[in-house]
């Protein structure tokens, strides 16, 4: 019983600090049908993805959202109907930590800026662990490799931190291939005892040559071959979401292709550093790698109807 009463005692103040501390950088109450409405959680868990959107009832709207030191900027063009911009965000289990975080909307209406600032609780999440033996050359990569691993991540860096202004998203994602999960996102594997980098996709059981498809629609903005996942393929869906399809043993696409929803765009297979044939896919939002599991099953409104309501006046 203490501890449920701590727990929603703990919630409401959460609640109080939030909106008092928007109230410091612009007037911000909860949402009453007023012209421009923000949503977004007061607190998330590491490497789970969340939703913060904005809707504006009439007029132009620009501005941009500022999430782990990335910018993405918006506009809502006049209508006569409600225009709404979702941005989905997250933190990366390789990265994240708990605590308190920023989230920015800076907002242009009818000439007018404001600058809002919504503090976010980052909780703790509990993700399995595994402790394999491997030989030691399946552990450690050899020095003849490091340079261009090197190179790869920087590519990949680039690709990932690339914030496209029009989105072409949208929730649920498309499962990209009918096999069971068989690596879940945020396991830690601990090899020959050493603890190794927290699980930053999920895989999926995937024969030789099976067909792989687009969770989600856009631009195929990079089909490279790297040392650790192989031929992969990364779709560029607008707003800093990106999603990366690896250990292909065909890619199908081709940088610059165009894709929709479900259109398949490879074949699966055993290229990189693997012991098996699977699909290794991950979601990187913004550069932050998050769970994309939540999203197979949720769609937008599922996950806004969670968020906290405020106005703009």
């Amino acid at each position: 019983m203490k501890s449920n009463f701590f727990h929603s005692l703990y919630i409401s103040i959460v609640k109080v600090l939030a909106l008092s501390f928007c109230l410091l950088f612009g007037s911000v109450s909860i949402a009453q049908g007023r012209e421009i409405t923000v949503s977004c959680p007061l607190d998330v868990e590491i490497g789970v993805p969340f939703l913060l959107s904005i809707t504006a009832l009439e007029g132009s709207v620009s501005g941009e959202v500022v999430w782990c030191d990335q910018i993405i900027p918006f506009e809502l063009l006049p209508s006569l109907s409600e225009q709404r911009k979702d941005f989905l965000l997250g933190t990366n289990v390789r990265t994240a930590y708990p605590g308190k975080a920023t989230l920015i909307v800076k907002v242009v209406a009818e000439g007018e800026q404001k600058h809002l600032e919504f503090p976010l609780i980052i909780k703790a999440k509990t993700y399995p662990e595994e402790h394999l033996t491997l030989p030691n050359h399946m552990v450690t990569p050899p020095k003849a490799a490091l340079q261009r691993i090197a190179k790869e991540r920087a590519e990949t860096r680039k690709v990932l931190l690339h914030i496209n202004k029009e989105s072409h998203w949208e929730l649920p994602l498309f499962k990209p291939v009918d096999g069971a999960v068989t690596s879940v996102y945020g396991k830690r594997r601990v090899l020959n005892g050493r603890p190794s980098s927290p699980h930053a996709g999920v895989d999926f059981r995937a024969a030789q040559g099976t067909k792989i498809k687009a969770a989600l629609g856009g631009e195929v903005v990079l089909v490279a071959d790297h040392y650790f996942s192989g031929r992969t393929v990364f779709i560029d869906s607008g707003s800093g979401v990106i999603s990366i399809y690896g250990h292909l043993s065909r890619p199908y696409v081709k940088n610059g292709d165009f894709v929709k929803k479900g259109d398949v765009i490879g074949e699966s297979g055993q290229t990189g550093r693997i012991t098996g044939p699977h699909l290794h896919f991950s979601l990187s939002l913004q550069g932050q790698l998050v769970d994309p599991a939540p999203l197979f099953l949720l769609d937008q409104e599922s996950i806004i109807s969670r968020n906290q309501k405020y106005f703009l006046e």
